[in-house]
């Protein structure tokens, strides 16, 4: 089962999610925006004032490809190519490590993008790195699914648009110094979840390999 909060797709068989990229560096200041990129300040399920610790940090997504089959009501096989998805979007700071994640909201999508952006920087973007290309999505295709500049960055979300958990990480000195975002869960989880959810806490920043459950 593969789960995007509220909402769920159950597979059957699937091919595994197994690559983390490391897509840019960007540079945050205290204040960090995490939403959708064509919301502007004040949407009411996003977030723009997250304190973070100011520096560079690295960007880092899961994606891959998935492919299922199940049976229907007539007890028939069916299959389907979900694509490329990313499972999870994450930031950290560069030369830091997380000791401990806390939840932090429920972040909604509306065009099926998530960012995470400097937010004194986030409103001069909104016509440059988090405008969404029609042009690029044409030439480019499966290749433009994330885009960034100096101060922020954006990825595909999952299976679309929703609502996903995003999670704070702090380091031994009790500095936030990491955000996650994750879409994606392979099909251990049962039950409806929260953002609390034990569950959930392996996927916030553990290996691309837990989503590869085609074995499982």
């Amino acid at each position: 089962m593969i789960c995007y909060s509220e909402n769920t797709v159950t597979l059957k068989k699937s091919e595994p999610i197994v690559e983390e990229v490391n897509l840019c560096q960007i540079t945050l200041g205290k204040s960090v925006v995490a939403a959708d990129p064509c919301y502007d300040d004040g949407v009411w399920c996003a977030e723009f004032d997250i304190a973070m610790k100011e520096g560079t940090y690295e960007v880092h997504a899961v994606r891959g490809g998935i492919t299922s089959s199940w049976t229907n009501e007539e007890g028939e096989e069916e299959f389907f190519d979900w694509g490329s998805r990313v499972a999870r979007l994450r930031v950290i700071r560069t030369g830091e490590t997380v000791e401990h994640w806390e939840g932090y909201n429920a972040l909604g999508v509306d065009t099926a993008r998530m960012s995470i952006w400097d937010a004194e920087h986030y409103e001069g973007a909104k016509n440059g790195a988090r405008e969404w290309s029609e042009q690029r999505h044409v030439t480019e295709r499966g290749e433009y699914w994330w885009a960034a500049d100096e101060h922020g960055c954006w990825t595909d979300t999952g299976f679309g648009d929703g609502s996903y958990f995003c999670y704070r990480g702090f380091n031994a000195e009790g500095e936030p110094v990491s955000l996650s975002v994750v879409f994606l869960y392979n099909d251990d989880i049962e039950g409806e979840i929260h953002i609390d959810d034990e569950q959930l806490l392996p996927f916030i920043d553990g290996p691309a390999s837990l989503w590869d459950f085609s074995e499982k």
